[in-house]
């Protein structure tokens, strides 16, 4: 797994579709990765449904559509949907890999999300992230710092 600097990313740069199919950037071990995949295309679909007369989104689609096969494929399956609930693993660079739930909240007619990562209480990963709580009051990390999102 490679870190992600955040740091000057811009527009289809800082798109997470892009990173996957394009700069294939690795910073998620997902449970099931082609699930994953698609999940992330079907949302696309329905974002570009939903803003169908922006220029920017048309033009990131269709060179995602050229510049990946994998991509092109997902994309003419036409599924629609919204990116959902998962089990994710990020590596942490202080703590190693925390296994975790990852839950994607939705406000019914907006755009705006909220991500929430969980631990089973008393399990490794809520262990770790006690540590990494104690060790962001101590010597916090800048967001570039942290591999995974």
């Amino acid at each position: 797994m490679t870190g992600v600097d955040w740091r000057g990313r811009r527009g289809r740069t800082a798109n997470i579709v892009w990173m996957t199919f394009i700069e294939e950037v690795v910073f998620v071990r997902h449970s099931y990765p082609d699930e994953h995949k698609a999940s992330l295309v079907a949302d696309l679909r329905d974002v570009a449904g939903r803003y169908s007369s922006d220029r920017e989104l048309k033009e990131m689609i269709n060179e995602l559509r050229s510049r990946s096969e994998e991509f092109a494929r997902l994309w003419a399956s036409g599924t629609v949907g919204r990116h959902k609930t998962a089990r994710k693993t990020i590596n942490h660079p202080q703590v190693g890999p925390i296994e975790l739930d990852c839950d994607v909240l939705s406000a019914h007619g907006s755009d705006v999300r909220i991500v929430v990562f969980t631990a089973d209480p008393g399990n490794e990963a809520a262990t770790k992230l006690r540590l990494l709580s104690a060790l962001a009051g101590e010597n916090p990390l800048a967001p570039a710092e942290v591999e995974g999102a």
